[in-house]
C-alpha cells in the first residue's frame, strides 16, 4: 500500500501544471484541522488530548457531503474536549492516563446502503444527571417525569440547551447540537446513535445513506 501510494502521489505531481503545487485532499485537510482543534481546545482548557482519524473511512463517509460532515465533526470534537474529556488530575484519580484520546473511525455495516462513522472519546461520557437537571430547569422535562436515558439525551439537541454555566469560545452558548440535528438528520437524512458509558467513554455513531 505504501509503494502504491508513492506511485500514485508521483503521478499526481507529474500531472500538475508548471508552477502549481499539489493541494491536500479535503479529508486530509479536515483531519489536520481536527488535530489542531483538539490541540488548541485542550490546551486552552488545561486538558491533554489527541485525536486519531481514519482518513479512508472519513473519505468514504463524506463523499459528496464534505461541508456537512466537516461541520458535524468539528462540533462533536469540540464538545468531546469541552464536556467529556477530564482534566489530567481527574483522569489519574480514575486510573486513566493523563492524555485522553478521541478517535474517528469506520463503523460496521448495519444494513445495505448505509455507511457509518464513529467519533469516540475515552473521557467521562455524558453526565445524564446534569443534563436532566438542566432540562428540568429549562422546562423541557418535569421533576416528576420518569424519563428514559434516551429521552434525557435528546434534550442536548434542543436549540439553546447547554449544561455549561459560563459561556466561552469552547462551550456554553447552546449552539451546535441543534444545528447538527438540522443539517445531518433533517436535511441529509442521517441518524445519530449516542453510546455513553459513564466515567469511561462516549461515542457518537453517525449513519448516512450511501
Amino acid at each position: 500500500l505504501e509503494n502504491l501510494q508513492e506511485k500514485l502521489s508521483g503521478i499526481t505531481l507529474a500531472n500538475q501544471p508548471s508552477g502549481l503545487t499539489a493541494q491536500p485532499a479535503p479529508t486530509s485537510a479536515l483531519a489536520r484541522q481536527l488535530e489542531m482543534l483538539v490541540t488548541k481546545s485542550s490546551t486552552d482548557l488545561g486538558k491533554i488530548a489527541s485525536v486519531s482519524v481514519d482518513e479512508f473511512a472519513l473519505h468514504a463517509f463524506s463523499h459528496g457531503r464534505h461541508e456537512i460532515i466537516r461541520d458535524v465533526l468539528i462540533q462533536l470534537t469540540r464538545n468531546a474536549v469541552a464536556h467529556s474529556v477530564e482534566h489530567p488530575s481527574v483522569r489519574l484519580e480514575k486510573g486513566k492516563s493523563e492524555e485522553a484520546s478521541i478517535s474517528i473511525h469506520a463503523l460496521p455495516e448495519i444494513e445495505p446502503g448505509v455507511i457509518g462513522l464513529g467519533l469516540r472519546d475515552n473521557g467521562n461520557g455524558l453526565d445524564i444527571h446534569k443534563i436532566r437537571d438542566r432540562a428540568i430547569s429549562c422546562g423541557l422535562l418535569t421533576s416528576d417525569q420518569a424519563s428514559s436515558v434516551q429521552e434525557i439525551i435528546q434534550c442536548i439537541f434542543v436549540p439553546g440547551f447547554s449544561t455549561t454555566e459560563t459561556a466561552d469560545s469552547h462551550s456554553g452558548r447552546g449552539m451546535g447540537m441543534d444545528i447538527i440535528k438540522t443539517k445531518f438528520v433533517d436535511e441529509a437524512g442521517g441518524c445519530i446513535d449516542i453510546i455513553s458509558d459513564p466515567g469511561l467513554s462516549c461515542e457518537f455513531r453517525l449513519y448516512l445513506p450511501i
